[in-house]
């Protein structure tokens, strides 16, 4: 059964086939949604076409080829790869070759794609900052929670990974009925105590900085809510001290 010419004829091109299908699927997913009977079979079809060429013209003309080593890769390898990126390049640079943005649907639908999975940084109620000012401990957008005119006694305090937070603190706020402010600094763990063990000496100073206008948020706050990323201070010294720290601080 093996030996039959269409099974054969499968067996030469299958690992063309092989790379030859899932970019197909998976652009076409990405601007198609589901591949449904009709879809697949022409994905199916053009995969075993287009495989068939890459054999013709790519892998059987390099197997036999009497050419040197240097040749059959500038040939075969770098020119064909160099145009796929100068092509790939162009199409990022015009978004998708510029054919989508005719379509109101389209641009509406990948602006509000775009606001909803933004950085948590770029939203204007995250007060992530490099270097903490006594302005941004005061900074009315970088409360959220419930509508009050009684300041915020709920903090949340940490690194950059403590912004991630911000959103569903938020809604538990809302519907608790408190508010909560939040004060993240980049790179620097939530500590009162001097970070120099545990911060690289490019964020030093600005964590230095940032302590004091920080301690007294967090101290004028009645819940404290911390989060860090607890294990990169460990690759730069012994991870003890910041505990015992975060336990002083917490207690």
């Amino acid at each position: 059964m093996l030996s039959c010419k269409p099974v054969v004829w499968i067996g030469l091109v299958s690992y063309s086939a092989y790379l030859w299908h899932w970019p197909l699927v998976s652009f076409f997913r990405y601007g198609h949604a589901e591949v449904g009977l009709i879809t697949g079979t022409s994905i199916f079809a053009l995969t075993f076409m287009l495989a068939w060429l890459t054999y013709l013209f790519i892998e059987r003309p390099a197997r036999s080829s009497k050419a040197s080593a240097i040749r059959i890769f500038s040939l075969q390898y770098v020119i064909p790869a160099g145009a796929i990126a100068v092509i790939s390049l162009g199409a990022m640079y015009v978004d998708g070759y510029g054919f989508r943005w005719q379509s109101e649907e389209y641009v509406s639908r990948l602006n509000a794609f775009r606001d909803q999975t933004r950085p948590a940084y770029k939203f204007d109620y995250v007060c992530q900052r490099q270097r903490v000012q006594v302005s941004d401990t005061r900074d009315e957008r970088c409360v959220t929670g419930t509508d009050s005119d009684i300041g915020p006694r709920v903090i949340l305090w940490g690194d950059s990974n403590a912004a991630h937070y911000i959103g569903v603190v938020s809604a538990i706020a809302r519907e608790a009925g408190f508010r909560v402010r939040n004060l993240e600094l980049g790179s620097c763990p939530p500590l009162f105590d001097d970070p120099a063990l545990f911060v690289a000496a490019n964020r030093l100073r600005d964590c230095r900085d940032s302590a004091e206008p920080v301690a007294a948020a967090v101290r004028a706050s009645d819940v404290v809510i911390i989060s860090a990323s607890w294990s990169d201070p460990q690759t730069i010294r012994p991870f003890s001290r910041l505990i015992f720290s975060t336990y002083a601080v917490s207690n």
